[in-house]
């Protein structure tokens, strides 16, 4: 066996135990994710450092008037142990092929006519999606995704199925109508974002752990000082450095693309991204105390006068909230852009510093962490452990009614059920809308517009689309 053992791997110029290890070895990118295993009963995914988690995918608004923040702030009175953490991720997905496919489904009357104007306007939408449409100053056709994740201690004592149904009723309650994410689905959100050519279809195999079930041995991931390179798209993040002195239920909806009509397109971003919102809970009574007595010992002239009063002024304020019992959280926003190209991502980077500079952010470019921010930024990806918190140094201490005004829960109407008939929304997104949905109780439309501003064309364009369904034209 030794003269065997010494032909294979030493001294006829094979291989040697060490050489053949240190081949093999490398840095997998999949053991940094979280995710190893999913409960199907309690739909709890189980993760790498000692936490549980649900993941649900929920609709966002358009508009989210004040019993829907009202509703949210809920979340911070849930009884949710300290060390969880609470994400929304609003993701602007350039991945709209299940709509067009199913658009074209419904097309059923055999034409040429019909199946070439088909045809044209999925070429038309699909190439949008890719490129941005011409006339629309390159803004992207796109579908947002909204997801929030919880994710607990697993050593806690707490009745893990009483936080997950309070935590779902107040997504309920706030018009979200959250279902949860299966792990097959989680797989393939991943496998798109961090691969160039995924697979059609995925499946979720519970003998393997889920984050080995994502990213493609083809896929290269390199960390660089300012940016990911991910196959060949490239990621850049950007983070506050101060929040605007007040927020309110429109701060959000702006940072996704301004909503005033045609002069509103130049204010849209032209890249796929996503913002995360890391809500993080913990005592933090003792913290605020703290620096309201340093605040309260400092002292200033001149024209530093005004600036400190007002941190008095605020400390003492939120002291004074937290011994009545408001609850205090830190939330750690954070927003990524994504190109094909460096010069992609620079003009997405700079769009996206200019809109929120706008509403009274003062916004940074990270750098030298951005593998760490990355992860922090994907569902159940915050490691909450030890100072890592600390060290990121990116977060904010707010009330529960700021924290829930800083969550980005709208984005732009998404239309209803079947796409019979499809539009493109002011911020890129796909609509589809079926004027005879059974959930409709009144079938009546009235189209008003100026002269020569498209009325016949509008009414045109949604007959051909039933007839093409085969509907019966009156």
């Amino acid at each position: 066996m030794g003269l065997l053992s010494k032909a294979l791997f030493g001294g006829n110029g094979g291989l040697t135990h060490g050489q053949l290890e240190k081949m093999s070895f490398r840095n997998r990118y999949s053991e940094f994710l979280p995710y190893i295993a999913y409960d199907e009963t309690t739909q709890v995914y189980v993760n790498t450092d000692d936490t549980i988690g649900f993941l649900w995918e929920c609709t966002p608004l358009v508009y989210a008037d004040p019993s829907s923040f009202d509703g949210l702030r809920g979340l911070f009175t849930a009884s949710i142990p300290d060390k969880s953490v609470l994400q929304f991720i609003l993701y602007a997905d350039p991945y709209i092929k299940s709509t067009m496919e199913r658009y074209k489904s419904l097309r059923t009357r055999d034409m040429d006519v019909i199946q070439a104007a088909t045809e044209s306007v999925h070429e038309f939408i699909s190439d949008g999606a890719e490129n941005g449409i011409e006339n629309f100053q390159k803004i992207p056709v796109r579908n947002f995704r909204l997801f929030v994740a919880l994710k607990l201690p697993s050593h806690k004592e707490v009745n893990v199925s009483d936080i997950r149904d309070t935590v779902y009723e107040v997504l309920k309650g706030a018009y979200l109508y959250p279902r949860p994410v299966a792990p097959s689905e989680l797989i393939y959100l991943m496998m798109r974002l961090l691969n160039d050519h995924p697979p059609a279809q995925t499946q979720y195999d519970d003998s393997i752990p889920i984050r080995k079930q994502i990213i493609l041995s083809e896929t290269p991931i390199k960390t660089r000082w300012d940016r990911m390179e991910i196959g060949s798209r490239h990621f850049r993040c950007m983070t506050p450095k101060a929040m605007p002195e007040r927020v309110d239920g429109f701060l959000f909806n702006y940072l996704t693309g301004d909503i005033w009509g045609v002069q509103s397109d130049t204010n849209q971003v032209r890249q796929p991204f996503f913002i995360t919102v890391n809500v993080v809970f913990e005592s933090l009574k003792a913290r605020l105390h703290a620096k309201c007595n340093f605040v309260l010992q400092q002292q200033a002239a001149g024209s530093f006068a005004p600036s400190l009063r007002r941190k008095q002024e605020e400390y003492t304020w939120a002291t004074g909230e937290v011994e009545k019992g408001t609850p205090f959280v830190r939330i750690m926003p954070m927003v990524w852009v994504i190109g094909e190209s460096e010069q992609q991502t620079r003009e997405g980077m700079a769009r996206v510093k200019r809109l929120w500079e706008s509403r009274g952010f003062t916004m940074q470019e990270d750098r030298g962490i951005v593998n760490l921010l990355f992860l922090s930024s994907l569902p159940f990806g915050l490691y909450n452990i030890k100072n890592n918190l600390n060290g990121l140094d990116r977060d904010f201490v707010c009330d529960a009614k700021s924290a829930s005004y800083c969550l980005p829960i709208q984005s732009d109407f998404k239309g209803g059920q079947e796409p019979y008939n499809l539009f493109v929304g002011r911020k890129g997104e796909l609509i589809g809308i079926d004027l005879f949905d059974k959930r409709a109780n009144n079938m009546n439309a009235l189209v008003c517009a100026e002269t020569g501003s498209g009325k016949s064309f509008f009414i045109n364009y949604l007959v051909f689309n039933y007839f093409a369904a085969d509907a019966i034209i009156r």
